[in-house]
């Protein structure tokens, strides 16, 4: 944040160098010197743009990405939530059904307590199945749903990368301009008859 604010400040030095560089060119004050030497300052200036424009465009690639990710890892929690409810409903409704018709049977049966048993233990065990089934369809969506999540993340941990990368390349192009500037203030010396220019420009 900090990079990108001192660099749009340094942008506009830039600028305002380009318009008095241009000036003076044109009206034939421009010392050899000092215009190779803010040439350089310029050039350097529009690299550093160049490289300002990639990292602001990492950062963006990598907080989309991230944003995929998280949104991904959303949409999985979601199907898992509703594949254990209709999971549970199902084995419910399994269940209900099963004991009715065990009901139905030990109320005809000469044993209607072991029918019922029986029954119970059977419908625990139908009603898990149904329940495994329920769940294991949409396990293949929330699974689908973990690889995008994973595979956003990665490329966001790329897109940080790059942009951390590009952050570098700012900041040494940052202290290229300052040694430049230095470079600028100690070595265009003053010479011949024109050296009162120097101080006035």
């Amino acid at each position: 944040e900090q990079i990108q604010v001192h660099s749009k400040e340094i942008l506009f030095d830039i600028e305002d160098m380009k318009s008095r560089r241009d000036k003076l060119e044109k009206e034939d004050k421009l010392d050899p010197e000092l215009g190779c030497a803010m040439d350089d300052l310029i050039a350097q200036g529009e690299a550093l743009d160049s490289k300002i424009s990639r990292m602001i465009e990492a950062e963006k690639r990598a907080e989309k990405f991230q944003k995929a990710a998280e949104a991904a890892r959303r949409e999985a929690a979601e199907v898992r939530r509703k594949a254990a409810a209709a999971a549970k409903k199902a084995r419910e409704d399994m269940e209900r059904k099963l004991l009715e018709e065990a009901h139905q049977r030990a109320a005809k049966s000469a044993d209607p307590s072991k029918t019922m048993r029986e029954a119970f233990s059977d419908a625990k065990k139908k009603s898990r199945r149904v329940h495994d089934d329920t769940i294991a369809v949409d396990e293949a969506v929330i699974e689908h749903q973990q690889k995008v999540a994973e595979a956003q993340e990665a490329a966001a941990t790329v897109a940080n990368n790059m942009a951390f990368q590009a952050a570098d390349e700012v900041r040494g192009s940052l202290d290229v301009m300052k040694s430049g500037t230095q470079g600028m203030d100690t070595g265009v010396h003053p010479n011949g008859n024109k050296w009162w220019r120097y101080r006035y420009e």
